[in-house]
């Protein structure tokens, strides 16, 4: 007896199946993708590298040799320093350090000695600066003796004196004779005998002294000057203006002198 369906209950569905079936179909899928894929990855990784050409081959076999040269130099080095030892190693410290001090006494010296090259400029430049003052000293000396010459040879031509006292005034001549050495100071009328001074440091006392014994109001000063006596004639005048005495003086040739006093010249 053959059984109907109830009316009103649902019919049976086929979707769980059908979607188990699809899930399945896709896994396999993949799974074939995978597997093509790891294929062609070790076809890759199998594929013989290729072939260098002859330059890079070259190139690649002088490298290893420079890579060998340089291993067997290290080995050499390596020797060297375990046969040396310690002794050398301090011997070389000792080498350094002497090396060193060396050094800085050859910088102290240097040092010095651009101080000392400093030093001897300044020197050389106050110098040259003194140089320069004598020379000028010298021109104004030089001009000084020639006009004494022309004085001397002007009083020779007319056999006088180059001295004009004040007038209203008369007063006695002191003759000074200046030249490098001595000098005589004296009269030409009077039997009295010349003083000498040696010229020095202490010449200018014992002039002053000798002036003392003089007077300003009734005897002035006449210096005949040598050559080599110019600077004792410019010394002794400052210190005969100093004490008031009336100033005069005229030029003498180095190898004559004046008769003083009782003096046969």
């Amino acid at each position: 007896m053959s059984r109907r369906r109830k009316v009103g209950t649902s019919p049976i569905s086929l979707f769980s199946f059908q979607d188990l079936i699809t899930s399945l179909s896709g896994i396999l899928i993949l799974l074939v993708l995978i597997m093509s894929v790891q294929i062609a990855i070790q076809g890759e990784v199998t594929k013989p590298p290729p072939v260098m050409d002859n330059h890079l081959q070259e190139r690649l076999a002088d490298l290893r040799e420079q890579a060998k040269s340089l291993r067997r130099q290290l080995d050499e080095l390596r020797e060297l320093y375990r046969s040396q030892g310690t002794n050398d190693a301090v011997a070389t410290a000792r080498v350094n350090i002497q090396a060193e001090r060396e050094h800085d006494e050859l910088r102290d010296a240097i040092e010095k000695s651009q101080n000392n090259l400093t030093a001897l400029e300044k020197q050389l430049e106050r110098a040259r600066a003194k140089e320069t003052e004598a020379r000028n000293k010298t021109i104004s000396l030089k001009t000084e003796i020639d006009k004494l010459r022309a004085a001397q040879a002007e009083a020779l031509q007319k056999n006088r004196m180059f001295v004009i006292p004040e007038p209203g005034a008369p007063k006695t001549a002191v003759i000074v004779e200046c030249s490098g050495e001595t000098v005589r100071a004296g009269y030409i009328d009077r039997a009295t005998p010349p003083v000498s001074f040696v010229a020095g440091e202490a010449m200018e006392s014992e002039f002053r002294q000798y002036l003392d014994r003089l007077s300003s109001s009734s005897e002035y000063l006449v210096f005949m000057v040598k050559p080599s006596g110019v600077n004792v004639f410019y010394k002794l005048k400052n210190v005969a203006i100093e004490n008031n005495f009336d100033v005069g003086y005229d030029a003498l040739e180095e190898e004559r002198s004046i008769a003083l006093g009782a003096e046969a010249i």
